[in-house]
């Protein structure tokens, strides 16, 4: 299927940037810088991810800079954090440029699926030791929703399986692990089902949310950036976006993922490294970091003694009649 409209704008924007991209089904944008996928169009020509205004408005002023550049949508970095970019709250933070953008390259693609590969090499700080890992994305179509959507709701879904394994023999104390993080726009919030009511654990800032019997709660608008952090025990392995400012054509985005023993997690908080199993994470970037927030979960992590992880998580979004929205999101709730 051809791209059109809003989308086809995207993937010329990439392409004065000098960027490739491929369009499966004519719903989703897939490119190879950062591995991203950049783009979620479910109807009406409204990408429902985050893309940065500099890179739409400049792609290549954008893609000369010598910084590291967040183009937006849903990318894959390497954890843990603290390893191999810094403590978020205190001077030095850099993001490896062997981790984003990367040198993804596509092997594979056709008008359902996109294959993506890359060879990351996160340096870890305290041991002060270089992992050459391989990564394989597969991005793939979907077509079904895990419930009708309902009248009047558009739909687009993307599976995404990751392959994560260590290029070389690990050593003892190193644990990288694949961090997926998708961006949503300012204005709705950001829902995190909870098995039992639980507190989130900070890990940036101050963070804001409202714990309630079965979920947690934050609205993604703030001045100041934070981010909080759901337990491998009480996550529920989902995420949701909702966005009911326009109530004719309000949207929600769903991700899904797999929750594993939370020993398995390598990524933990800067004031306590013992503290283990956050693997749930939501981040919400204030207006002088440009303003989005991030729906995130950790996979398990490789070892020396577990040296190749697979990986499978979905992502569905709709548009339409915010009644019917907040429905569905009640409906999808209960999977």
């Amino acid at each position: 299927m051809m791209a059109t409209g809003k989308m086809e704008k995207l993937i010329q924007i990439l392409e004065a940037g000098r960027q490739s991209a491929a369009v499966l089904g004519g719903k989703v944008v897939v490119t190879p810088f950062g591995g991203r996928i950049l783009g979620l169009f479910p109807g009406s020509g409204k990408n429902l991810l985050w893309v940065n205004e500099q890179f739409l408005s400049d792609p290549a002023a954008f893609f000369m800079q010598d910084d590291w550049r967040n183009i937006g949508g849903d990318r894959t970095w390497i954890a843990p954090e603290l390893e191999t970019n810094g403590n978020p709250n205190l001077p030095g933070y850099e993001v490896q440029r062997t981790m984003d953008p990367g040198s993804y390259k596509v092997v594979s693609s056709s008008g359902g699926e996109v294959v993506m590969e890359g060879t990351p090499i996160p340096h870890f700080k305290t041991l002060n030791i270089d992992a050459p890992l391989k990564l394989t994305k597969t991005v793939r179509l979907l077509t079904a929703p895990p419930v009708p959507a309902g009248r009047g709701v558009a739909c687009a879904g993307y599976e995404q399986m990751i392959s994560l394994t260590a290029a070389e023999p690990l050593s003892a104390g190193v644990k990288p692990g694949a961090w997926n993080i998708l961006q949503v726009p300012v204005g709705g919030e950001i829902h995190v089902p909870v098995k039992r009511k639980t507190a989130p654990r900070a890990f940036i800032g101050k963070p804001v949310f409202q714990c309630l019997t079965n979920e947690v709660v934050s609205t993604v608008k703030a001045k100041d950036s934070f981010k909080f952090c759901i337990h491998a025990d009480d996550s529920r392995g989902m995420i949701f976006y909702l966005n009911t400012n326009d109530p004719d054509q309000a949207t929600l985005l769903m991700r899904t993922f797999c929750i594993g023993p939370a020993a398995c997690y390598s990524d933990v908080p800067g004031d306590d490294p013992t503290a283990s199993g956050y693997m749930t994470q939501i981040y919400v970037a204030g207006a002088a970091s440009g303003g989005f927030g991030e729906m995130e979960y950790h996979a398990p992590c490789l070892c020396a003694e577990r040296t190749s992880v697979k990986d499978v998580s979905q992502v569905w979004g709709f548009i339409g009649p915010a009644d019917a929205i907040v429905k569905l999101m009640d409906e999808l709730k209960q999977q």
